[in-house]
This record gives structure tokens, C-alpha cells and sequence, in this order.
């Protein structure tokens, strides 16, 4: 018996090894994107328990991408734009991901959010599951959420835990708080680098990505985070309204975030000019050295520091 399962085992090994690192992630990642289709995951595990030579191995995966990477491609985009087919407003929107190629990372460069005219709206915090720049997961200093939300390079997404068996282990989850509740139309993000490695002259996707299989588009609200009907969308789409299969919204579309000069953004209903950013009586703020320059207009930034017009604005202090 024990001589048996020896050579159970050393066969079993023979055939995984006969299959490169980077072709068992490329069919880990087929299997993934199709999770509907029994047929090929029996077919892909067959194989990886059966082939022993690389020659084989190499053709099972050139046969398997050419019968399958045209729809692969079609179910990921390192650049997805998830449109919301729902008029929802709310003050934290979100991408959950419930599960990535790797399964136990998912990187973001750059999420953004657009409302119904098109127009960008500016977060004011971060949400998110976890990152590797968390003491928990790692404390690697630079892959922090606000990074993608705020233009700042990565965020080294991890999940909340890990505990369990890995079918048990909660999502990957990154969005935005705003200062008002905001109706959110598109959602666009670069996954990872963008970048694609070649394997056997076809291109694939980076290990810490995810097909749209695996993403929902959430709305936080007073019962907490609820599902967002929504569609994959091309970056082109974006401001052309109202598009097929969603209804127009109900009242004029809002934004968060006030033009560093005052007043509104978009058309619609107005946000905080600059005076309403500052209540009569609290402690005068610390001066932008920006003044009229100044590009930031994250609110937490206006709440913080006084601008030309506010009335706590000291034109003296310009230079601190």
C-alpha cells in the first residue's frame, strides 16, 4: 500500500511539473473566469493529473487558450468601467471583489467615479477590506488604499482575514466615502500595472487581478452595503447619457467635492461654496499656501485649510 501511494503521489507530481508556474496560472485563471463550466475545469484537472511531459503539457495549453482566450478576454479588462443600471444616491460606494486570479492579493492603481453627466466626483476618504500596508498583513509601507483613490500610485489589496479554508475568506473590497450622499454611474480602475506577461504567444493577465465574474458594484446606506444592478461598460461610454438599460435619475445629479474657488462642479444641485466650508465662531484655519493655485479639492483639504474667500483666509499667511 505504501509503495502505492508513493507512486501515486511522485506520478501526480510528474504531471504538475510537467505544467510551467506560469501556464497552471493562466489555466487556474480560465477556470476562474468561467466558473459555470464544469466541462473545462474536469478537462484542465484531468490533464494536470495525467500529462508527465512538458511537450504535452505545452500543447494542452496552447489548445486550451486557442479554444478559450477570445472569450477569456472578454470576461477581464486590465481597465474595467462598471456602469450602474440603478438611480442610487449614497455617501460610500464600493467595488467588492470575491475573489482574484491569486486569491489572496488584488492591486488597484487609480479608482475613479463619475456621476450621471459624466463629470468626476472627488472622494473624501478611503474604504476598503485591507492592505498590505496594514500592521495585520504585512506593515509594507506604500500600498495604502488612498493611493488608487487619490491618484497616488497602488493599493496592495488584501482581504479582512484569512481565517478558515479560502472558500470561507471574506472579499477584497476598495470604493470611497463622499461628503454628501452622490448617485455614481461609472466606476473605472486600472487593475494592477496594466501590464500583461506572455505565455506561450498569448498575453495574460497579472496574478492579482480579477475577471467581472467576481465583481459588484455596492451603495452604502443605513442598513449597510447594498447590491447595485450594474453592466461592464468601454472607457468611451463614460458621460453618455442616459445610456441602455438604466433610468434617468430623479432629481439633478450631485457632486462632493466644491471647485477650490467656490460653488459647484456640475450642473445640478449646488455643493459648499467656499464660505459654507467654515462655521461663525470656530477656530480660523490654517491659510492653503496655494491660495487661487491651490488643485486640491479634497473636502477633508477644504474643511482643513482656509481659501481665498473664506472668511478665516489670511492673505499673510500664503507663504507658510
Amino acid at each position: 500500500l505504501a509503495q502505492t501511494l508513493v507512486v501515486a503521489t511522485l506520478h501526480c507530481l510528474g504531471a504538475m511539473v510537467a505544467f510551467s508556474e506560469t501556464q497552471n496560472n493562466a489555466l487556474n485563471m480560465l477556470m476562474k473566469t468561467f466558473p459555470d463550466d464544469e466541462e473545462m475545469s474536469k478537462t484542465i484537472k484531468h490533464a494536470r493529473k495525467t500529462i508527465k511531459s512538458k511537450s504535452e503539457a505545452t500543447k494542452f495549453f496552447t489548445d486550451a487558450m486557442r479554444k478559450h482566450y477570445k472569450a477569456f478576454m472578454k470576461g477581464w479588462s486590465n481597465e474595467p468601467v462598471l456602469a450602474t443600471l440603478e438611480c442610487n444616491r449614497g455617501t460610500a460606494w464600493r467595488v467588492r471583489v470575491t475573489d482574484s486570479f491569486s486569491g489572496w492579493a488584488f492591486n488597484m492603481f487609480r479608482m475613479r467615479f463619475f456621476s450621471a453627466d459624466g463629470k468626476e466626483l472627488e472622494p473624501d476618504e478611503a474604504v476598503h477590506s485591507g492592505s498590505v500596508s496594514d500592521e495585520k498583513h504585512g506593515n509594507i509601507g506604500g500600498y495604502q488604499p488612498e493611493n488608487a483613490i487619490f491618484r497616488k500610485g497602488i493599493w496592495g489589496g488584501r482581504r479582512e482575514h484569512y481565517d478558515g479554508p479560502q472558500e470561507s475568506w471574506p472579499p477584497f473590497y476598495l470604493g470611497a466615502r463622499f461628503t454628501h450622499p452622490v448617485e455614481v454611474a461609472w466606476i473605472k480602475w486600472l487593475q494592477d500595472n496594466g501590464e500583461m506577461a506572455e505565455v506561450n504567444g498569448f498575453p495574460i493577465p497579472g496574478v492579482h487581478t480579477a475577471p467581472f465574474c467576481k465583481m459588484t458594484v455596492e451603495v452604502e446606506d443605513a442598513n449597510g452595503w447594498l447590491p447595485v444592478n450594474h453592466k461592464v461598460v468601454q472607457p468611451s461610454d463614460i458621460g453618455k447619457a442616459p445610456f441602455e438599460g438604466r433610468v434617468p435619475p430623479k432629481g439633478p445629479s450631485k457632486v462632493t467635492a466644491a471647485d477650490p474657488r467656490g460653488g459647484s462642479r456640475t450642473g445640478g444641485e449646488l455643493e459648499p461654496t467656499g464660505t459654507e466650508w467654515y462655521t461663525e465662531g470656530q477656530a480660523p484655519r490654517v491659510s492653503c499656501r496655494y491660495a487661487e493655485e491651490c488643485k486640491n479639492r479634497r473636502p477633508k483639504h477644504r474643511r482643513e485649510y482656509a481659501h481665498p474667500g473664506d472668511p478665516d483666509y489670511a492673505v499673510e499667511c500664503r507663504d507658510r
